[in-house]
């Protein structure tokens, strides 16, 4: 059975190199040297489900970033509100935004979501993405008040709303 330690981002709970983070010694193996990575510091899902962590920090109003990939390889970040529906991520975008576009083409997205108390306390999230043109104001309205705790008013009248429904591939969580 392969030993959890000695991931990138795991850090040491005991011995000589207690509070050093796995990739930060020059040598990257000899932080591992009499040191125990704290138990439930890590945990990798690719069952296509949402972890704990992760259905308890999407329900909170955390900001998310989301990345896809533009035409060219390089690739694109935004921030984000999310929530989830059944076990799959959701977030409200415009038709013709960049992320858009980039989904139409490649369907392909990651997801970062922190704790506001804590940016320590995080998950990772990878997976497909589907756009929906059913239910986009009600999600506006709901992500709305979650994070603002007001009604959602559109900018300009003539806007299109899609939203965004991430199937999870793989969720990994990040705690201290």
């Amino acid at each position: 059975m392969r030993s959890p330690a000695g991931r990138r981002g795991d850090r040491c709970t005991s011995g000589p190199m207690s509070g050093r983070v796995a990739g930060v010694a020059a040598d990257s193996k000899s932080w591992l040297r009499g040191c125990r990575i704290a138990p439930g510091s890590r945990g990798r899902h690719d069952d296509g489900m949402l972890s704990d962590l992760a259905s308890e920090l999407l329900a909170a109003p955390n900001f998310a970033t989301v990345a896809t990939l533009n035409a060219d390889g390089s690739v694109h970040q935004s921030v984000v509100w999310v929530d989830t529906q059944d076990e799959d991520v959701v977030f409200s975008t415009l038709r013709g935004r960049v992320k858009e576009k980039n989904l139409l083409r490649d369907p392909r997205i990651s997801l970062l979501v922190m704790d506001k108390d804590n940016p320590y306390r995080f998950v990772a999230i990878r997976g497909t993405a589907t756009l929906e043109d059913e239910g986009t104001s009600e999600l506006i309205q709901a992500m709305a008040q979650k994070y603002t705790g007001q009604p959602w008013q559109e900018k300009a009248p003539d806007v299109q709303r899609v939203n965004v429904v991430i199937h999870v591939d793989r969720c990994v969580d990040y705690k201290p």
